[in-house]
């Protein structure tokens, strides 16, 4: 959460925005203190903890710009932290890389930490990334534009 929570708290900017596992594990106290509110979120599907707040992508018109440059960037967090590996990897491999990482993700060792601490693990299967990836791939020309311009 580091220094933009900081520069809030501290009262030098009016707002930020937070990766909503840090927000709900680290700073939910604040909301609940009323030192800060939570306007909504971003992203595709509704966030465990904040279910009384807007979806952004809800509140822009299908056919307003905004919405596929919205939609563009929930996408890109949806990805998350992904494993990936290079094109031509044998079928047999990423078969046995994405059951050991799905083993790990299931394993209740590892996802009893977060559990204690309120954090959720929202673990994708690879084969879900994989059909995501694809359709977050096929974006309208203007959307492309906007992301081009924005490192010009």
């Amino acid at each position: 959460m580091g220094l933009p929570f900081f520069a809030m708290e501290q009262g030098e900017v009016m707002s930020t925005t937070a990766e909503p596992a840090n927000l709900l594990a680290n700073k939910w106290h604040l909301v609940e203190s009323g030192e800060i509110s939570v306007l909504g979120f971003l992203g595709l599907e509704t966030v465990a903890g904040l279910e009384d707040y807007p979806n952004l992508l809800d509140l822009i018109d299908e056919d307003n710009l905004a919405r596929g440059q919205a939609l563009a960037v929930a996408q890109a967090a949806g990805i998350g932290l992904s494993l990936i590996a290079p094109p031509g990897v044998p079928e047999d491999r990423v078969a046995y890389l994405r059951g050991v990482f799905e083993a790990t993700m299931n394993d209740p060792d590892l996802i009893a930490e977060p559990a204690e601490r309120s954090i959720p693990v929202n673990y994708a299967s690879g084969e879900w990334l994989q059909e995501f990836l694809a359709s977050a791939m096929e974006v309208d020309d203007s959307v492309r534009e906007w992301f081009a311009s924005l490192v010009d």
